[in-house]
């Protein structure tokens, strides 16, 4: 019993820090293996886990011995140590589904069945410290992502000090275990929202029928309340080319141009957040000069910022010329009555239904960081106060936020624009080098990279 006392100590010290390949993960190489490493643990540490997961796990080691399907599954949707960990491979997601599906069949004692528990957790594994010393890469590629599949019974806690008496470091929290019966049944909020995006659907189709059989079959023109959310009228207007009289038509081209930089920006932006085979090379990508017009392309959105602020202006202008009065009020309502339906619309989709639409091993995180924020911080999107509070619900909503707080502040200068133009454009103008001057120095200071938010990917 000494040696094997002895064998635990040094796995448990070998688990703790070091490179990758300092630890066992020999243990999970072959179901004997696992069942040995795993009847060794539960002689040795059974009170590291609940009773109820080391009963368990005695039934996984007898039926990875005898070879039973459930076990053989349950052994194969595990996480092993990945190939190519030092080329950045730093994700082993083993088998979701596989793992979910296990399940193993008991007629005594009653209650005894169990099934198939998926966990997805973290190694520290030093994998950067083999890379050239000219690529500077985040502490965050120090982590490898790693899942386990275990018994049901076992908690988070469970499946933790296990993989660690193995020698593998491994932490892991109850979010990121995921049964088969634990996938989310509809609740009242899902009722509430299927309900609302069910009688908006029935309320479309009723609108294009009424407005499809005024003008087509009785020749008249439709009641523009009634038809206002009419699909044929409404596709229509969307797809409508015609320009509207005094016009700046030149800008169509820019906003065309800026919209197809920004969406080569995002492919390229979304896809760093996920993982890939060759991880470090991509930290390396995102330093490159010649792919610089990609990695910085954001800069595309400043022309969205600029061509809202000129509509705005150039409205105002029109309004002068005609002589009507610039109702502060009314100014804000309007803007604030075009954005939030289709706001608060998306915001309900995403806090009351989207949590029945997906799984998978990166759903937990996908819930933490998307669905739960609109859950609990709806609110902050009805404001356009959120980017101020992390998570934000709707990320890609920060532009409209912004967008929104800087038309807060147009009368500041469309009211001394009206009254006193020249001092107003020499303002302007003074604010406008001020501000490059500010994000010029902030940058020099600071000594920011232009790739330098890829660092924290």
């Amino acid at each position: 019993m000494a040696p094997q006392k002895l064998l635990c100590l040094i796995l448990l010290v070998a688990g703790t820090k070091g490179d990758v390949f300092d630890y066992n993960f020999e243990a999970l190489s072959s179901p004997r293996m696992l069942s040995d490493a795993l009847e060794s643990f539960l002689l040795l540490n059974a009170t590291a886990v609940s009773w109820n997961c080391s009963v368990q796990l005695s039934e996984y080691v007898v039926g990875l011995r005898s070879r039973e399907e459930w076990a053989l599954k349950m052994y194969d949707s595990n996480g092993k140590l990945p190939a190519g960990v030092l080329d950045g491979n730093l994700a082993e997601l083993g088998s979701f589904d596989e793992c979910l599906y296990v399940t193993k069949l008991n007629e005594e004692p009653k209650g005894s069945s169990f099934t198939g528990q998926y966990c997805m957790g973290s190694i520290h594994v030093n994998a950067t410290q083999n890379i050239s010393a000219e690529i500077k890469l985040p502490e965050r590629l120090n982590l490898m992502v790693f899942s386990t599949c275990l018994p049901d019974a076992c908690s988070a806690t469970d499946v933790q000090n296990l993989i660690r008496g193995f020698g593998i470091n491994l932490t892991t929290y109850d979010t990121y275990c995921q049964i088969l019966a634990e996938r989310p049944e509809l609740d009242v909020g899902g009722i509430f929202g299927l309900t609302i995006f069910v009688c908006l659907a029935l309320l479309m189709v009723a609108s294009t029928i009424y407005d499809l059989r005024k003008k087509f079959l009785e020749k008249k023109t439709p009641n523009a309340l009634l038809s206002a959310f009419s699909v044929y009228t409404n596709l229509k207007n969307i797809f409508n080319t015609k320009s509207a009289s005094k016009e700046i038509t030149c800008l169509h081209g820019l906003r065309s141009i800026a919209i197809i930089v920004v969406i080569a920006f995002h492919r390229y932006l979304n896809s760093f957040g996920i993982k890939y085979r060759n991880d470090f090379y991509i930290n390396h990508w995102v330093h490159q000069t010649q792919n610089m017009p990609l990695v910085k392309s954001d800069f595309a959105l400043d022309v969205f910022f600029f061509l809202s602020g000129s509509m705005i202006t150039y409205g105002f202008c029109q309004k002068m010329a005609r002589q009507q009065r610039f109702r502060i009020m009314l100014h804000y309502v309007n803007r604030y009555v075009r954005l939030t339906p289709s706001m608060a619309i998306v915001a309900l989709f995403v806090a009351t239904v989207t949590k029945y639409l997906g799984s998978g091993p990166l759903w937990p995180d996908f819930n933490e960081n998307i669905i739960e924020p609109c859950v609990h911080s709806w609110w902050y999107n009805m404001l356009y106060i959120q980017i101020f509070t992390l998570p934000m619900c709707l990320p890609h909503s920060w532009y409209v936020a912004v967008d929104f707080e800087f038309f807060l502040l147009t009368p500041l200068l469309l009211i001394p624009l009206r009254r006193w133009p020249m001092k107003a454009l020499v303002t302007t103008a003074f604010l406008d080098v001020c501000c490059v001057a500010f994000v010029f120095a902030l940058a020099w200071i600071a000594e920011f990279r232009v790739a330098t938010q890829y660092n924290n990917l």
